[in-house]
């Protein structure tokens, strides 16, 4: 019999150790889930913000594959949700001449770091608009591999590096341009 009265008290002892690591690890995930519902609110409110605003907004991981778009962006290019821009390439949505100019200058600002300030690029739109934009770009690094995704699996795993763009189109910038037609 002492062996059974030692083997329980074993066993007690061994229940007791288990469940103070249950209880520390549920703590610990509540502590997750306020993180979690934290993270969920600042990517909804951001969402909100840059939907709302006229300006094209996005983002590209080093492949130069949309990773976030805002509306105006997704209608510029011709579509009508993130879904159906997000992988995509200037490649598929632009003109070759464009495209392969955009591609360009990503690249240098992903390779050199150093920002695109102040610049006059022409698009046009999936519709045949023609039209100059004020464009704004720099590279963004993330910390973490989802980091561009804002809070959901991103389609391309692995980019942690891309860039950001913001391009005021200059009649909504309320700007005057000069150029002429493209």
């Amino acid at each position: 019999m002492p062996d059974s009265e030692e083997s329980n008290r074993r066993i007690d002892a061994e229940l007791v150790d288990l469940r103070s690591r249950v209880a520390a690890l549920e703590q610990e995930r509540a502590a997750l889930q306020q993180q979690i519902d934290a993270l969920a609110g600042e990517c909804y409110r951001f969402r909100t913000l840059i939907d709302h605003l006229p300006d094209y907004i996005f983002i590209k991981d080093t492949a130069s594959r949309f990773v976030v778009n805002n509306r105006a962006h997704i209608e510029l290019l011709g579509c009508a949700t993130q879904e159906e821009v997000l992988g995509k390439t200037d490649f598929d949505i632009f003109p070759r001449e464009l495209a392969e100019q955009y591609y360009a200058d990503e690249q240098m600002l992903i390779r050199t770091g150093h920002p695109l300030i102040d610049r006059e690029e022409k698009t046009i739109s999936k519709t045949g608009k023609r039209q100059w934009l004020h464009h704004q770009g720099a590279d963004a690094q993330s910390r973490r591999r989802d980091h561009w995704s804002g809070g959901h699996e991103p389609r391309h795993h692995g980019a942690q590096r891309g860039r950001g763009g913001v391009s005021p189109g200059f009649r909504r910038a309320g700007e005057v341009h000069l150029h002429g037609l493209l």
